[in-house]
């Protein structure tokens, strides 16, 4: 076996183990369905670079605006280069439109904009926030790395669905 063969082979069994055994065990640290953020993750600030007309933090985003009570936060992780990411905009924005009146807030995060910038991302048909997350500070709270990933805190602050994949099923 030459060894580019062998180095492949290495970096499947890797990504395979990574895949099934790593990814779904969650890593320590990481808010999974049922947990309640902490302080400190509610004051995690929002970098907002489309979609919103000021920062915010998790917990703000909780918070009543004009008297409208919010039953929950969708926050949608995606990579800008990954095609299943790009595919949920549509269902992301048909939920944004019809679940917004009902006190839903979306807002999407990406740490990598490689492919479409942060602007670019949003005229895919987002008119829900776009949050610049490159330093990882909101995906890390809630995920490995693998995308898309769909978490869905509730008004108290409780992380109520946190998913790898689009599944809108689930949700609904």
């Amino acid at each position: 076996m030459s060894h580019k063969i062998k180095m492949r082979f290495l970096i499947s069994y890797v990504r395979l183990f990574w895949i099934f055994v790593i990814a779904p065990a969650g890593v320590h640290g990481q808010y999974l369905a049922g947990e309640a953020l902490d302080q400190q993750a509610l004051d995690t600030q929002l970098m907002v670079c489309e979609n919103m007309a000021e920062s915010s933090t998790i917990g703000g985003l909780l918070t009543p605006v004009d008297g409208q009570a919010i039953r929950g936060v969708w926050i949608n992780l995606f990579a800008s280069w990954w095609s299943s990411c790009i595919a949920e905009v549509p269902h992301l924005e048909e939920i944004h439109n019809s679940r917004e009146a009902e006190g839903l807030r979306i807002i999407s995060l990406g740490n990598d904009f490689r492919f479409y910038t942060c602007t670019e991302w949003a005229n895919l048909g987002a008119s829900y926030p776009i949050i610049d997350d490159r330093n990882t500070a909101i995906w890390s709270l809630f995920g490995n790395g693998a995308v898309p990933r769909n978490i869905i805190i509730d008004s108290e602050g409780i992380v109520r669905y946190n998913s790898i994949g689009f599944n809108e099923t689930a949700i609904t």
